[in-house]
């Protein structure tokens, strides 16, 4: 007989991390991965309580969908968030020197406000079910995409029209490269930017 897959959006531990999810960059975010402790509870329980292997394998299964979901909306956050921060300070810089002002960093600092994701970047690994899951690496490598992604889009856009958007595109790259700075200053193992720039230099060529 056919069994309903249990959706995750009646999950407890979904629910919670999808509301710190929705909060984006809130004093709640240094604890996403809290709720997920309710899943080593519940595997704890399906093994040693209940002696029953099927029950952890869904346990399991859910785990896995859970967690691809929240690495794919926190990798999506984290990268906006520091591309609009690196943004806002290239901004308020410009205008300072215009104005012939002090540097705008702190007041694009003060504008963004405090990063709550720093915090949770700290904690590099997380322990789901028995495993060891290498929260860093796995960011690392969307951090990666998502910065070769940034650099085609500017790229494109500078393709499609005249010389002129030079000076569009030097902005875009300029955004980028203080975007990959603050980014390594919490994941220093993302690649370095020259070489990325390179890689988009010789596929352009």
């Amino acid at each position: 007989c056919q069994r309903v897959q249990f959706p995750i959006s009646m999950s407890l531990p979904w629910m919670l991390t999808e509301h710190v999810l929705q909060m984006r960059n809130r004093p709640l975010m240094p604890f996403l991965f809290a709720p997920m402790d309710v899943y080593n509870d519940a595997g704890m329980a399906s093994l040693f309580v209940h002696k029953q292997q099927y029950l952890f394998t869904e346990i399991e299964a859910e785990v896995n969908l859970c967690f691809d979901q929240i690495l794919y909306s926190l990798s999506e956050q984290i990268f906006t968030h520091f591309k609009s921060r690196a943004s806002l300070m290239l901004l308020h810089t410009k205008r300072s020197v215009q104005d012939g002002e002090a540097s705008g960093d702190k007041i694009a600092a003060q504008a963004m406000g405090k990063n709550w994701y720093q915090a949770l970047l700290s904690h590099h690994h997380l322990q789901l079910l028995g495993r060891s899951i290498d929260l860093s690496r796995l960011l690392c490598q969307r951090m990666n995409n998502m910065l070769r992604r940034s650099l085609d889009l500017a790229i494109a856009r500078f393709e499609s029209k005249d010389l002129t958007a030079v000076l569009e595109l030097q902005s875009a790259f300029r955004a980028t490269r203080l975007t990959h700075q603050m980014l390594a200053e919490v994941l220093p193992d993302i690649d370095a930017f020259d070489a990325i720039v390179i890689e988009k230099n010789e596929n352009v060529s």
